[in-house]
């Protein structure tokens, strides 16, 4: 389980890999700069509200956010899953059942190769 100062790490992670700052986050979160640098301090703790802002903000899925918080148990999941669950979720319900078609199709294909 993730304390308070990990989510801070890896909030820092976030903030690096995409050349932000914390200002940029708290922008773009649309939370307060206090808010940000007490989280990433460890003396703020982050609730479900703040950490649905910070997902939305770095374009996450909120469960990331979550369990960096220490609020969901730890997955382990590769990144192009987490990616596709992502993505997929904002598709409406016939693109998604596309998307499934899709896949099975490429299954088949894959499985005549071999």
């Amino acid at each position: 389980m993730f304390t308070m100062s990990k989510i801070g790490d890896w909030l820092l992670l976030e903030l690096g890999r995409r050349g932000w700052n914390q200002s940029d986050l708290a922008r773009n979160a649309r939370l307060s700069k206090s808010a940000i640098s007490g989280i990433i301090s460890g003396r703020r703790n982050i609730g479900r509200d703040m950490a649905i802002s910070i997902a939305e903000a770095l374009d996450l899925p909120i469960d990331d956010v979550l369990r960096a918080a220490g609020m969901l148990p730890s997955v382990i999941e590769s990144k192009l899953v987490k990616q596709i669950d992502h993505l997929s979720a904002q598709l409406d319900e016939e693109e998604q059942a596309g998307l499934i078609e899709y896949i099975k199709m490429r299954l088949k294909i894959q499985r005549g190769k071999k």
